[in-house]
């Protein structure tokens, strides 16, 4: 017997409501496949049956509607990380403007310095103070409290801060005679015509102080201050000077 075939049927807009497919042709009707759209453009896939079924499978049409729907977050996504007010993602240069969207940037707390991450080369969180304040290198607080004091008793011609290398933050005194104070890069106390490496002319009977700022002024053998009668080079001078210094 030859293959038996069947027309197609359409709905009164052309759309396709039914199609038999592939009777073997020896009259038995060993398998069908059915398919069948409705109007809207939904498609649903025949079921394969020896007797002939019309079922369809709801299983396609699900499976169809959710790759639709994905497509349309993919399109909703792709606007968001395109570049405008309304995206993720904004223009070098461009002004900003109230309500524009973005994605907020987080920091981690943590009250004590350390790192979050576990060895070199991973990703790291910034970090902000107990006080929500953002950690960076010039973190003043960071060296606040390790800081070192070293004051002369009584009224002196000199003052070894450090015996050894350092960096020295700032200092403060009064003098009783107008003259320099210096400050040399050594272990000890200089002999005299040694250059310093600051030299800071200071009254006699006022206060007087020298800041280095967060980072310091660095001495890499030792820290030593002297009142001299000249300022280019040492004179040491009379006991005189009363000096607080602050040092790491």
């Amino acid at each position: 017997m030859p293959i038996q075939s069947a027309n197609l049927n359409t709905d009164q807009n052309g759309k396709l409501t039914s199609g038999y497919y592939g009777d073997r042709g020896d009259g038995t009707d060993d398998w069908h496949n059915v398919g069948r759209i409705y109007d809207g453009g939904h498609e649903t896939i025949g079921a394969r049956a020896d007797a002939g079924s019309t079922a369809t499978d709801t299983t396609a049409v699900t499976l169809i509607s959710a790759i639709k729907g994905l497509g349309i977050r993919l399109a909703s996504l792709i606007t968001q990380l395109s570049v405008g007010a309304s995206a993720l993602l904004k223009a070098e240069d461009a002004a900003h403007a109230s309500g524009d969207a973005g994605v907020q940037v987080l920091a981690v707390r943590r009250d004590t310095r350390a790192a979050s991450s576990g060895t070199t080369g991973d990703y790291e969180p910034l970090q902000t103070n107990a006080s929500g304040e953002l950690r960076t290198v010039d973190d003043v607080a960071a060296k606040v409290g390790v800081l070192t004091n070293a004051s002369t008793t009584a009224l002196a011609a000199s003052l070894v801060v450090k015996g050894s290398a350092g960096t020295l933050f700032g200092l403060q005194g009064y003098v009783t005679s107008a003259g320099f104070l210096l400050l040399h890069n050594a272990a000890s106390l200089p002999a005299d015509a040694t250059v310093p490496v600051v030299s800071v002319p200071i009254e006699a009977d006022k206060p007087f102080s020298v800041d280095f700022g967060i980072y310091g002024r660095a001495f890499s053998t030792g820290i030593v201050a002297v009142f001299s009668s000249t300022g280019p080079t040492k004179t040491i001078g009379a006991a005189v000077m009363w000096l607080d210094a602050q040092y790491l």
